[in-house]
């Protein structure tokens, strides 16, 4: 009887190391694509783009999560001449995902229909080719994840 017991034991013990060394190579795993990669989980993204923009000495005044849970920010360059309010729209998709011409257009209008000075358009992704062919945008950048990236260390710390 004793053996049985010590035979259960130990196997429900390497049962558990086994579970434990599973986790810390999963950890490892996604730790590694994400910095080999250059990928970002959403909420690095999210707080990427929002030190982006206080590095380029924008205010944010608002900054309102969509039911399609991308983020909506308006902040106010204070710099005469050049200065106003701007729309920026933080959209994060999943690796290989394409921005749409129907999203900027969403974001032109309302540039327009409120009378922003400008909008940006942040991305983990890409923008769909034709983008740049629409001639009925409102003052409008687009930043994709590369260029984020290199934002992210071109621009001095705040």
């Amino acid at each position: 009887m004793l053996e049985v017991l010590i035979v259960a034991f130990g196997a429900i013990g390497a049962g558990f190391a086994l579970i434990l060394l599973l986790a810390l190579a999963d950890k490892h795993a996604k730790k590694k694509l994400t910095v080999e990669d250059g990928g970002l989980t959403q909420r690095e993204f999210e707080k990427a783009c929002v030190e982006v923009l206080e590095r380029m000495k924008l205010t944010i005044g608002e900054i309102v999560r969509t039911a399609d849970d991308n983020l909506d920010i308006r902040a106010q360059n204070p710099a005469p001449v050049v200065g106003g309010e701007f729309f920026i729209r933080c959209v994060y998709l999943e690796p290989g995902g394409v921005v749409q011409a129907a999203e900027i257009l969403e974001v032109s209008n309302v540039i327009v229909q409120d009378r922003l000075s400008k909008g940006l358009f942040f991305t983990n992704a890409s923008f769909a080719a034709d983008i740049p062919s629409l001639s009925e945008l409102a003052p409008l950048e687009f930043i994709d994840g590369a260029r984020l990236k290199a934002m992210m260390a071109d621009l001095p710390m705040v």
